[in-house]
């Protein structure tokens, strides 16, 4: 293959909109690629990841003990611009490996839905189990102890809610995916393979139905039972649609490479070249630019016209909790600093230590289990001056 170099480089990348997809020639490739892999994204993710443990500890902490308010309060809010920037990182991760590894579609699938699964069920065993039964050593009553942990964890009796579990945003969009670009090894009927497609859109009807949920929940309108926080997505919405974009983007091109007679198996080698890595790069850093500054714009314009509704002035803005920012918007903004570092990104690039890809994850998890038990280790220490607060409430 090969290179363009030179003038003739920037021509391209001046120019290649001009040039249909369908024309381009595999046996000529541009030299730049992304100085930024998988794995990188992988690693900065996964150290979010354990950033966002360490500001939901903190807020339960806060919860538990208010006078620790003062303390938290702004190292909360400085982890938390990080925390933000967690899901973004590994989904543009996992896109990597979903155009490196077209055929790994039901595997990713699976992989998420196991951590899902893991991830729920460690929460509601330490909560139920080992929780509950701490608690109720003080409280002598496990109905009590219960209600206690629960109004550590939420508001207003117990009418919000927590969501945690990242990997139900993983396994959402492993499944929009799946359904996108999944090539069954059998060949549907044209009107099977449209049906499979469309449920694509499963996935997009779960996050909105969970997003509505949410609102009622906010709006004390029903009360989300703690069986059901590990099934609640954390992402912001706006992140989700640019995962879907995104998708969209790569399937589209997909198909205006292969209806003018070029193959699918010419396609897959037109993914490993830098020009499509490059375009992919553009596209995404463009795409998560606008959605930062939507997600920002929804969230100014609803709380203006909450205050508005409400009658809040600005003497009242310290306690003012608007509710688009509760449903997840304006926690995006992060997208928007997203955009430089996915113009130095490159999905194709290869990482010469495969083994330090696969261990990635699991000093990821081993990361956020050390914190959970040092976290544990001081929310038990919380306990007497908890239960002290909630005494003098009765």
């Amino acid at each position: 293959m090969r290179l363009v170099t030179g003038p003739h480089f920037f021509y391209t990348i001046c120019m290649w909109k001009r040039k249909k997809l369908h024309e381009v020639s595999l046996d000529t490739d541009i030299r730049y690629r992304g100085i930024l892999s998988e794995r990188e994204f992988r690693i900065l993710g996964w150290i979010c990841l354990a950033i966002v443990q360490v500001t939901v500890l903190m807020k339960v902490g806060i919860k538990m003990n208010p006078a620790l308010e003062s303390r938290f309060d702004i190292p909360s809010q400085i982890l938390s611009y990080f925390a933000s920037m967690a899901l973004p990182l590994l989904l543009i991760a996992n896109f990597s490996a979903i155009l490196n590894s077209p055929g790994e579609y039901a595997g990713q699938l699976v992989r998420t839905l196991i951590m899902l699964v893991l991830f729920g069920g460690l929460f509601l065993l330490v909560f139920y189990h080992y929780g509950v039964g701490l608690v109720a050593i003080f409280t002598q009553s496990r109905q009590e102890a219960l209600k206690t942990i629960k109004d550590a964890l939420t508001d207003d009796g117990g009418r919000k809610f927590i969501s945690f579990n990242i990997f139900v945003d993983f396994f959402l969009c492993s499944l929009f995916t799946f359904f996108l670009f999944y090539r069954p090894e059998h060949t549907f009927k044209k009107w099977a393979l449209i049906l499979f497609r469309l449920a694509a859109v499963l996935p997009v009807a779960y996050e909105l139905l969970m997003l509505y949920l949410k609102y009622l929940a906010y709006s004390s309108r029903i009360v989300i039972p703690i069986w059901a926080y590990p099934f609640l997505p954390v992402k912001p919405p706006m992140t989700f649609v640019l995962f879907i974009l995104l998708a969209l983007f790569v399937k589209t091109r997909e198909f205006r490479f292969c209806r003018h007679g070029r193959s699918y198996e010419e396609y897959l080698l037109f993914l490993r070249t830098n020009r499509n890595s490059l375009h992919f790069s553009i596209f995404a850093a463009i795409t998560s630019l606008i959605a930062g500054l939507a997600d920002l714009a929804i969230f100014i314009t609803y709380t203006f016209a909450e205050m508005f509704t409400k009658g809040v002035d600005t003497t009242q803005l310290d306690s003012f909790n608007p509710m688009v920012i509760r449903l997840g918007f304006g926690n995006a903004v992060g997208l928007i600093f997203l955009a430089p570092l996915l113009m130095l990104y490159s999905y194709n690039k290869k990482t010469s230590n495969r083994t330090v890809m696969n261990l990635i994850p699991v000093a990821g998890v081993v990361l956020i289990v050390l914190i959970y038990l040092q976290g544990t280790y001081q929310l038990l220490n919380q306990i007497p001056a908890f239960i002290a607060s909630s005494m003098a409430k009765i």
